[in-house]
């Protein structure tokens, strides 16, 4: 939790002075707190953090402020409250700070209070008796503020100042005003907006369509597209074709084609669309949008021919931050409704050269065009740990794990595919896990995860009392129905939700970082606190929280 520690708010405060802030300015060049890493010693910006992770509705602009108002102790003690009602009041900004008063209701009486004081000392001032309640009764300022409504600086004036108190610039954005209008609509059109009744929709597209047609028509000339006119004018989503490649799309308005342009394509998305493009010369949708149980998702790539999609997820934008922990998994499942299997990739895998050999190896996997070996041509070898280790760095996905039974497959003395398998965690002599299982780059084994998984067991059982395998399925890249597993026999138990850890475009499993481990590293020394969660340990250190599809459990029992 946040202490109040004199020294440390002390030194933060002349720093500020320092570097050109004041009681209600901030420095240009200066919004982000990682910019105030160098600014602040290790410990002085760790106290920043801890604020901010205590009062999680704060930002450090807030910590600026209460730091160099000498309010803080204060903001602890809960005595920055309504001038009214003494009740907690809210933070705006760094150049106003605190609200003076807690609701609009106290608002009005502060402010009544103020205008009332402020009407005696005019009148204290000026020396006039007369019996007024308001200062538009004085004659002369009567007369004056005529003036002043009639002219058009008031108007701008007022504007923004209804843009500065209430986001609105006329009284037909204010809500209680909709209501009423709402109230009109339904006892004339039978609905609150006249746009929502059908015939009056498309009368309006129409119109406005109808004006801007020929702009339109010269626009489409410009992006090498053309639509047909009365679609056009008759539907908000209307169909283009691209003059260039022929294909078809829809569209609310008019757009250049997404499979010729790589507007919005971030470079690992452009690193596949190349691959698919010059490798495997192959046809596919860029940016494809479907319709889904009345929701639109939008996939990176899309490959008809396949009905294979891909997604590229940036572990910045797809991280707990951005999205929510279902996301993914929600993504996987309404396309799979729709008969489409899609692959998901991560950018610092597709960024990272080895990882990304393996990631078009999976998609050439998918698409069935590697070289075909069959299992019968391969000779089946029980292996050591330091045989395999290599090799499942080279052609695995997730990489080497330690694993005390080791087999192989090997076509002409070559090492082409591999299966490994450990003990559980926590039945260890009852159950064992297949670990890994995977093949050369650019082979598919025909037979070959049956013929290692049955000849490995038949060697396991010579030395082990097990009863079942289980296994865990990256959602991904496997589905639930058509998956390896399957064809070995194994039976699909259950779904957990699966996460890593991202830093400086590394990533980092989940078991590393656990809240009892972090207290043993150095990095975590100074911010590791028992009251605080190991997710908000870290994300003082900026790391990110990743959630993929998930991960399948499957169960074969011997």
């Amino acid at each position: 939790m946040f202490y109040y520690n004199n020294e440390l708010i002390r030194n933060i405060k002349n720093k500020l002075l320092k570097i050109g802030f004041s009681q209600n300015s901030i420095p240009s060049g200066l919004r982000r707190l990682n910019q105030f890493k160098k600014i602040f010693n290790e410990k002085e910006f760790n106290y920043i953090q801890l604020f901010l992770m205590t009062f999680k509705n704060s930002n450090h602009f807030m910590f600026f402020w209460l730091v160099l108002n000498n309010k803080l102790k204060l903001f602890l003690e809960n005595k920055i409250n309504c001038k009214i009602c003494g009740a907690p009041v809210k933070y705006i900004s760094f150049k106003e700070g605190f609200k003076k008063t807690c609701s609009s209701e106290c608002l009005r009486k502060y402010k009544k209070q103020a205008f009332n004081r402020a009407l005696e000392k005019y009148k204290e001032k000026n020396d006039l008796n007369l019996n007024v309640k308001n200062f538009s009764q004085i004659p002369k300022i009567k007369e004056k503020r005529s003036q002043w409504f009639k002219s058009q600086e008031f108007k701008e004036k007022s504007k923004q100042t209804m843009l500065k108190k209430y986001n609105i610039d006329n009284l037909f954005k204010s809500k209680e005003f909709q209501q009423e209008i709402k109230k009109v609509f339904l006892k004339k059109y039978g609905v609150d907006n006249p746009m929502k009744a059908e015939e009056i929709k498309i009368k309006t597209i129409r119109k406005l369509r109808q004006k801007k047609l020929s702009k339109k028509l010269e626009i489409a000339k410009v992006l090498n597209i053309d639509f047909n006119i009365d679609d056009y004018l008759k539907n908000k989503e209307f169909t283009i074709t691209c003059l260039k490649c022929k294909s078809k799309f829809k569209s609310t308005k008019l757009i250049q084609c997404p499979d010729c342009n790589t507007f919005h394509i971030t470079i690992p998305h452009e690193k596949i669309k190349q691959f698919l493009q010059n490798e495997l010369k192959i046809s596919f949708r860029n940016n494809k949008r479907f319709n889904i149980d009345n929701k639109v998702y939008e996939l990176d790539i899309f490959i008809p021919e396949y009905n294979l999609g891909i997604e590229i997820n940036g572990v910045y934008w797809h991280s707990d931050r951005f999205r929510d922990k279902n996301h993914n998994f929600r993504k996987k499942e309404a396309f799979l409704k729709k008969g489409i299997n899609v692959l998901f990739f991560w950018d610092i895998d597709i960024n990272n050269p080895l990882k990304f050999e393996i990631i078009k190896d999976i998609i050439k996997s998918k698409l069935n065009l590697n070289i075909k070996i069959h299992a019968r041509d391969c000779e089946f070898k029980k292996l050591e740990y330091s045989d395999v280790e290599n090799f499942l760095i080279q052609n695995h996905i997730q990489g080497t794990i330690k694993s005390k039974f080791n087999y192989g497959l090997f076509h002409k003395n070559e090492l082409v595919s591999v299966m490994t398998f450990g003990a559980t965690r926590f039945k260890k002599n009852k159950e064992l896990e297949l670990l890994r299982y995977c093949n050369k780059l650019g082979l598919n084994i025909i037979g070959g995860a049956s013929k290692l998984f049955k000849n490995a067991l038949i060697d396991l059982k010579r030395n082990l009392k097990i009863n079942k395998s289980i296994t865990f399925g990256d959602y991904d890249f496997v589905s639930k129905e058509n998956n390896i597993y399957k064809v070995l026999g194994f039976n699909y138990l259950n779904y957990t939700l699966s996460f890593f850890y991202s830093k400086n475009n590394k990533r980092i499993h989940r078991y590393l970082l656990q809240k009892h481990k972090l207290k043993k590293l150095d990095e975590f020394k100074y911010i590791y606190n028992e009251s605080l969660t190991a997710d908000e340990i870290l994300s003082m250190k900026n790391y990110l929280k990743c959630y993929t599809c998930g991960q399948l459990k499957f169960e074969y029992k011997i």
